[in-house]
């Protein structure tokens, strides 16, 4: 979850740039996804048995252990 919030709190970084910058629009658009994916992780994370299949999920990723495949058409 560490690294969710990083990329959170990068996006709103990025996002005030933005209204600074004079590009409201886009900042607000940024925001919001940012927020679906954040709730959408948050909910998932309720159970303890889907956190922790995300978090093993996560781990083996981070640990090389899972391999990309093409999807199936």
């Amino acid at each position: 979850m560490d690294k969710e919030m990083r990329q959170f709190q990068d996006g709103l970084m990025e996002a005030v740039r933005d209204m600074k910058a004079g590009r409201a629009s886009r900042a607000a658009d940024a925001c919001g996804e940012r927020l679906q994916r954040l709730g959408k992780t948050t909910y998932l994370l309720r159970s303890p048995a889907n956190a922790k299949r995300l978090s093993n999920a996560v781990a083996a990723i981070n640990n090389g252990k899972v391999k990309e495949r093409a999807l199936l058409k």
